[in-house]
């Protein structure tokens, strides 16, 4: 009796989607491949809503190569997809030759037409991270704090200038020794070998992260939560959001869901750090078989 009404407790719907979440997040890390040669894999993110320059620049695409770490930055008026294209051609292909692998977030100039035939047309496989989850691009996240904190600290009173500031601060990034590989970008690129503690930093990188998560293994047909996007909630909206019916497994920490009802039908790809396992379902169960 005493294990029935703590399994009906546990298994409320309204508590699981209002209380907050206690245990780990879903999702062990999932790392991408070494690189063995500078610009093998590049990561690209915009950082945007600048002061407009004299140039019209309110933008700034970041591109950094995973091998070294070496970051270039363009400013650009808009964030349409030739500017990503055209950044890629001008400063990576024409020096450095075709990268292996192209990792961004799903902004649309990314994933715009115009941008797929451009990667396919020279053979870059196109890599996107999921919805609302930055940390799966965290090698070009950390290097736009650094950017735009190196910037701040050169504009003075002249915000309006970044973009001319901008190849002084890239250049202070890049000679700067990176903690990772304990050497600096720029010596990294021009001729030395990458450091061997690389392989090291990587692996206990994955180490610290994975104290913080758990591993999941979500089945089609489970009934999960959904940490939704706050937009447009009140402070008394539920954390969660749910229950939905997983459908598959898209690759190692992503699943794709749809709702349960028939009034709102879609079917969305999530990262598992957003989910939770939903108890609803049992409880349900219980109540059929009274």
């Amino acid at each position: 009796m005493r294990k029935d009404c703590k399994a009906y407790v546990r298994s409320c719907h309204k508590c699981q989607i209002v209380n907050r979440r206690t245990a780990n997040a879903y999702g062990l890390l999932q790392q991408l491949p070494i690189p063995s040669t500078p610009w093998e894999i590049v990561s690209a993110d915009h950082i945007v809503c600048l002061p407009q320059t004299r140039n019209g620049n309110t933008n700034m695409l970041v591109q950094i190569d995973h091998a070294t770490r070496y970051v270039i930055a363009t400013p650009s008026a808009s964030l349409a997809a030739h500017t990503v294209t055209d950044a890629l051609y001008h400063n990576i292909i024409l020096r450095y030759g075709p990268p292996s692998m192209y990792l961004s977030d799903r902004g649309t100039a990314f994933t715009a037409r115009h941008t797929r035939r451009f990667l396919q047309k020279y053979g870059i496989t196109q890599s996107t991270t999921p919805p609302y989850s930055p940390q799966a691009n965290s090698i070009v996240e950390r290097a736009n704090g650094i950017i735009v904190s190196t910037l701040k600290k050169m504009i003075d009173q002249n915000p309006n200038k970044w973009d001319e500031l901008l190849p002084n601060a890239s250049l202070a990034i890049n000679t700067t020794e990176q903690n990772s590989i304990k050497k600096s970008p720029f010596y990294l690129l021009h001729g030395a070998e990458a450091a061997n503690n690389v392989y090291e930093t990587h692996l206990e990188n994955k180490k610290r992260f994975d104290l913080h998560r758990r591993s999941h293994s979500f089945t089609a047909g489970d009934l999960v939560l959904y940490d939704w996007p706050k937009k447009g909630d009140h402070k008394l909206s539920p954390i969660f959001k749910g229950p939905f019916v997983i459908v598959r497994p898209v690759g190692a920490v992503c699943y794709e869901f749809k709702s349960t009802t028939q009034q709102n039908k879609f079917i969305k790809v999530v990262h598992a750090r957003t989910t939770s396992s939903s108890l609803f379902k049992t409880r349900i169960a219980n109540h059929r078989g009274r």
